[in-house]
């Protein structure tokens, strides 16, 4: 009895993963672009975009230092701006979504060594730095209620306090 039981379960899930590979055509269509897939079928939130079509869409136009090498600019999920480019050696990524809420949009996930509430053009906002052997990387995360928008700043370096509070009060 115990062997059936198995065999029907086995084929029950044999037949559900062979129901996730299959593709059914219809009228409406709801497949990405192949530019916003990737080759795994799942959907690649993160699309290419133009600093302007950044400021039609989501509203944001980000401030790069002249002597910063890229930049490249993204749509992520529909809702949310990214800019990534180097600067001094330092990869930095400035992130902008519309919100009701100070929220960490950074996408960086660290046990950090300092956890700060900080000020950003009059608006609050908390920084973030690690610092050890292992791991270095800093973010600033702030949110412009007259604006409706949380923004972040994120470096792949531990950099100062100050060092970030100046970078995000000139990147908007």
């Amino acid at each position: 009895m115990k062997k059936i039981i198995a065999l029907i379960i086995t084929a029950a899930i044999g037949m559900a993963l062979c129901a996730c590979g299959t593709q059914t055509k219809s009228g409406d269509d709801t497949t990405a672009p192949e530019s916003e897939s990737t080759g795994a079928g799942i959907v690649n939130p993160m699309v290419e975009a133009s600093a302007d079509e950044i400021k039609e869409k989501i509203g944001v136009e980000f401030k790069i230092p002249e002597k910063a090498s890229g930049p490249d600019y993204y749509i992520v999920a529909g809702e949310m701006a990214q800019a990534d480019f180097s600067l001094d050696g330092n990869l930095y990524t400035l992130r902008a979504k519309k919100s009701d809420i100070l929220d960490d949009i950074s996408g960086m996930y660290y046990e950090w060594d300092i956890n700060e509430v900080c000020d950003i053009n009059g608006n609050g906002g908390e920084i973030h730095i690690v610092n050890n052997e292992n791991e270095k990387a800093s973010s600033v995360i702030w949110y412009d209620p007259a604006a409706g928008m949380t923004y972040s700043v994120s470096v792949n370096n531990a950099v100062s306090r100050q060092a970030l509070i100046d970078f995000a009060q000139a990147a908007v």
